[in-house]
């Protein structure tokens, strides 16, 4: 690897983002519900779960990455 070829380490915002999408979608069926919300409230449930695995999925995509790059620099 050429010392000029240096990847640059991975954002922890991305981190943050996946970890928000998982906290969002677990707060769906709460959501679901609420009075003012009925007429979406199947739709709420619906997406929680798919958002849930998805937001886990990233996040361990994106922890692993990160692994590998901080192992890469070593």
């Amino acid at each position: 690897m050429d010392p000029d070829d240096v990847r640059k380490p991975r954002s922890a915002r991305r981190l943050g983002v996946w970890m928000a999408v998982i906290v969002i979608a677990a707060a769906l069926p709460v959501l679901a519900q609420a009075s003012f919300l009925s007429r979406v409230s199947t739709l709420l449930w619906l997406a929680s779960m798919p958002l849930c695995v998805l937001g886990c999925a990233m996040l361990a995509k994106e922890l692993a990455a990160r692994r590998a790059s901080r192992q890469d620099l070593d």
